[in-house]
């Protein structure tokens, strides 16, 4: 009775008993994210000593503070992530993960204006900036923790994401909305070709320490019903917040030129 006891415990267990987070993508996947990571890091190198100047040479320091900074979380995720995970996990990682935000907008915004000699020096542009792109990342993190919460995707593939929210951001913003609204014509095609060369890298590693933090306080947490398979759908499904962002940019950029004239 007991040797059919062991050789059924040699079984593979069934695909609902299997934990989601052990699975991991494969090594090619991680091995095109790395090479992407250090394309967008090179990029961003060639066009600040190519184009001298302060946005690119902003953008370069803030991928390298920024991307030093995620590899520090990383590095001490043993010592700030055990604490988070209690009752109150999923609004610990929302609040982590909207801190960051604010953290990363406020570094590019900071070397911005450090850098750039026409920049005013009040920093009344650099708080408007913060009241118009926040709210997105708000809304991406609320929609994106409970996916995150029922799929658990590997860190490649959130980086992936990253990248890609922020991409249609820009696309949206620099190649619609503000071409229409200042009486433009659209130019999502020239946006779209260029954050395809040069832009969807930078993203992923400016916007990694936003989304990679949901992703290692959740690594912990588990969904009380996991699925038997990932569903790469529902990590589309954020991108839906695009158009009631857009309406507020829109509103917000009106209202700005009002108050404020050039």
């Amino acid at each position: 009775m007991s040797e059919k006891t062991n050789d059924a415990s040699l079984l593979p267990p069934l695909p609902d008993s299997k934990h989601l987070k052990m699975r991991k993508p494969y090594l090619g996947l991680r091995i095109f994210v790395c090479i992407g990571v250090i394309y967008g890091i090179t990029i961003s190198l060639l066009g600040a000593a190519a184009n001298t100047t302060g946005e690119n040479i902003a953008i370069f320091f803030a991928i390298v503070l920024l991307g030093m900074y995620t590899l520090i979380l990383y590095l001490i995720r043993r010592l700030w992530v055990p604490p988070l995970i209690n009752e109150h996990t999923l609004r610990n990682a929302g609040w982590i993960a909207f801190a960051n935000a604010v953290f990363v907008k406020t570094i590019i915004l900071f070397l911005e204006q450090m850098l750039q000699s026409n920049t005013a020096t009040t920093g009344l542009p650099a708080i408007l900036n913060l009241l118009i792109t926040l709210p997105w990342y708000a809304g991406l993190i609320y929609l994106f923790i409970p996916i995150q919460q029922k799929n658990h995707y590997h860190w490649t593939v959130v980086l992936l994401l990253a990248g890609l929210y922020e991409f249609i951001l820009n696309l949206g913003v620099n190649g619609i909305m503000l071409p229409w609204l200042s009486g433009q014509p659209i130019t999502i095609i020239d946006s779209f070709l260029e954050l395809s060369l040069t832009g969807y890298w930078q993203f992923v590693i400016l916007d990694s320490p936003i989304f990679l933090v949901i992703a290692w306080i959740l690594e912990k947490f588990s969904s009380p019903t996991l699925p038997s398979k990932r569903s790469f759908r529902q990590a589309f499904r954020p991108l839906v917040w695009i158009f009631p962002y857009l309406v507020y940019f829109a509103c917000f950029y009106l209202l700005g030129r009002y108050l404020f004239p050039l």
